[in-house]
């Protein structure tokens, strides 16, 4: 996994265990990201809609879609 803070566009590679991530709501639709909390914990998912006024993103798995709050998800970006 690759991370970035708000301090750098510098992309750092390691292993970052999930209950160390803090949210970052993702820009737009298309971006993968990961589920801090619940029965989805660690699971990494596509965000399908992202309504920024109410703090919303929608995520699915492929066959499943649903509504998690943006203090509950990571954006992540996986190496190429």
């Amino acid at each position: 996994m690759w991370w970035t803070d708000h301090r750098t566009s510098q992309k750092t590679g390691a292993n970052v265990a999930v209950k160390d991530l803090e949210p970052a709501m993702p820009q737009s639709k298309g971006q993968e990201c990961i589920v801090l909390g619940g029965l989805c914990r660690g699971k990494i998912l596509l965000a399908t809609k992202v309504a920024a006024k109410k703090k919303i993103v929608t995520l699915s798995d492929g066959a499943d879609k649903w509504d998690e709050p943006f203090d509950n998800v990571c954006v992540v970006e996986m190496p190429s």
